[in-house]
């Protein structure tokens, strides 16, 4: 018994330590606020206010924050991120948009690639149309 909870500590201590590797993600982009009008081209404006989260998503326990940045009065975005993982990341990114007219807008975007160096990605969120 005590062998065997000993092997089992050293495999633990060498998936948490040894297994793992640095990983680098670099994301960049822009965010707008878009309205579309009947019979006009939609229009996209600046944010007032802007949270972009990029994270991991864990298919077992709780997914991670991996970087975030907020935004006020911008439309362009830059994150950075560095760190050791054991598993391929799945990364995806949450949104918050204040709009100029009021509107709170919120989105989550998957990214399709598994663990990307470099992410380019334009947002341009539609606000919804009142009826």
């Amino acid at each position: 018994m005590k062998k065997l909870f000993m092997l089992y500590g050293f495999c633990l201590v060498f998936v948490a330590g040894f297994g793992r590797r640095q990983r680098h993600i670099e994301a960049s982009g822009s965010v707008g606020c878009c309205y579309r009008f009947p019979g006009q081209r939609e229009i996209c404006s600046t944010p007032t206010r802007a949270k972009i989260e990029l994270y991991d998503h864990y298919y077992f326990w709780e997914d991670h924050l991996l970087a975030e940045i907020e935004l006020e009065e911008r439309t362009s975005y830059d994150l950075e991120w560095d760190g050791l993982r054991l598993f391929r990341i799945s990364p995806y990114f949450k949104l918050r948009l204040e709009c100029p007219h009021g509107e709170i807008l919120e989105k989550r975007h998957d990214i399709f690639e598994e663990n990307p160096k470099k992410i380019f990605q334009n947002f341009n969120i539609f606000v919804p149309q009142k009826t």
